[in-house]
């Protein structure tokens, strides 16, 4: 299998798991009595994935992504490698630049009618599943680092001049987990994070802060530090249920037998 057939068919299983990420995502809202609207039509002709509305009438859009490993050429050539492994630790800077291109060319602010932007990511593309709160969250610093550096915002909610791409529009990046976790900041993560803007506090319909959600320290301004803790929303969490709703090992023994199929074609050209 050449290249091209090999990410062509990655990215039907991307395509395929991610319905079935969508398919989990509409049946968490229903269950917590949430109304949906699938695919609603904005005002520049684009759909994102659900309009979302609880019982107290607040909403939001959800943009629900399913993120793989890379499909690139390294990747196809790293399959060939002796020491090639199942799933590689990468830049966490992929997954900031697929939501980057959702705000700057699908949902400018102007089309969301005042709604926010949710991302829901179910993030399968590295070993270290939680370690995007590093981006959506900054660490307290040290009494070195503020001497140095002074108080940094957290990156992914305050674009620097060298990257310049605003992400005031969305909201709330919603992680949902595969499996259990550990975080250096918050312990044992067994369910979905919501991560907000620390700059523009907002209400989300319940169905997104039912599992955990992070809360920002008060006052919060551009020169202070946001400091986070983590929030039970109460809700469970079926690990085994999610695993079945979106067939995320079915995608692994799937992407294994692309890759054997890559090996045997240097192997047999």
């Amino acid at each position: 299998m050449n290249f091209e057939q090999w990410s062509r068919k990655m990215k039907t299983l991307q395509i395929q798991f991610g319905l079935k990420f969508n398919n989990a995502l509409l049946q968490h809202f229903q269950k917590c009595g949430n109304r949906v609207e699938k695919d609603p039509v904005l005002a520049n002709m684009r759909t994102p994935d659900f309009l979302v509305t609880d019982q107290n009438d607040i909403s939001c859009y959800v943009e629900a992504k399913f993120l793989m490993w890379p499909r690139d050429e390294s990747e196809y050539q790293r399959i060939l490698s002796p020491n090639f492994s199942r799933i590689k630790p990468h830049s966490r800077d992929r997954i900031l630049e697929k939501v980057e291109y959702d705000i700057s060319s699908k949902y400018p602010a102007s089309v969301l009618n005042g709604l926010p932007l949710v991302i829901a990511i179910f993030d399968y593309s590295t070993e270290y599943i939680v370690d995007f709160e590093g981006e959506l969250c900054t660490t307290p610093p040290t009494a070195h680092d503020v001497a140095q550096y002074g108080h940094k915002p957290p990156p992914f909610w305050d674009p620097s001049p060298e990257n310049p791409v605003t992400i005031s529009n969305i909201q709330a990046v919603w992680q949902w987990i595969p499996v259990s976790e550990c975080s250096g900041r918050f312990g044992c993560i067994t369910k979905p994070v919501l991560f907000t803007n620390p700059y523009n506090q907002i209400t989300l319909p319940d169905s997104l802060t039912a599992f955990n959600r992070i809360a920002w320290s008060q006052p919060i301004n551009r020169t202070e530090i946001a400091k986070v803790a983590m929030i039970d929303g109460g809700a469970s969490y079926d690990l085994e249920a999610i695993e079945q709703q979106t067939g995320w090992r079915m995608l692994v023994e799937e992407s294994r037998l692309l890759n054997q199929q890559v090996r045997d074609f240097h192997s047999n050209p």
